[in-house]
């Protein structure tokens, strides 16, 4: 499945960002939980990049303070849109009639 910047931002907001448990990033596509963990710790990664570089004086003590302006549709596309990882080549699983 080729996902769209909509798309992508809708399954965003399905998931809690930088959670802990494996659970809260259970979503309605079945998308293994773990991909979409692994994927999205690899934004926030790209995040708090990109703070480093644009926020003079950047420490990581104030990364949840920034973030809600860094979390954002045109910033997830863009890293969904560089990477290669099992979530760009994902496909949904078709069921067999019986």
């Amino acid at each position: 499945m080729v996902f769209t910047r909509e798309s992508l931002w809708a399954l965003r907001k399905e998931i809690v960002l930088n959670s802990l448990f494996i659970a809260d990033y259970r979503n309605s596509l079945n998308i293994e939980p773990q991909m979409l963990c692994c994927f999205f710790d690899g934004f926030l990664e790209e995040v708090e990049t990109q703070m480093e570089e644009e926020i003079p004086g950047f420490k990581d003590a104030q990364f949840f303070d920034y973030l809600p302006a860094y979390d954002t549709p045109d910033r997830l596309w863009n890293y969904y849109s560089s990477i290669e990882s099992e979530l760009t080549t994902w496909e949904p699983e078709v069921m067999e009639a019986a």
